[in-house]
């Protein structure tokens, strides 16, 4: 069961909800094994970055 900060309700009143929060952006990281079964809930954009050689890396950071 997946669970975040957001499903809690102390936590949820410490924290705004990333999709209210104005201007600020933020990039949120997982590994895609088991992410379908609890993706991140909210008026979000899913990427997927395909998988990368040494070149493709160091050029991406």
């Amino acid at each position: 069961m997946g669970t975040s900060a957001f499903d809690d309700q102390y936590l949820s009143r410490l924290f705004d909800d990333p999709s209210k929060s104005g201007g600020n952006q933020l990039i949120v990281t997982s590994r895609i094994v088991g992410y379908h079964v609890a993706p991140l809930a909210g008026p979000f954009a899913h990427y997927t970055i395909r998988p990368m050689d040494m070149e493709h890396m160091k050029d991406f950071v």
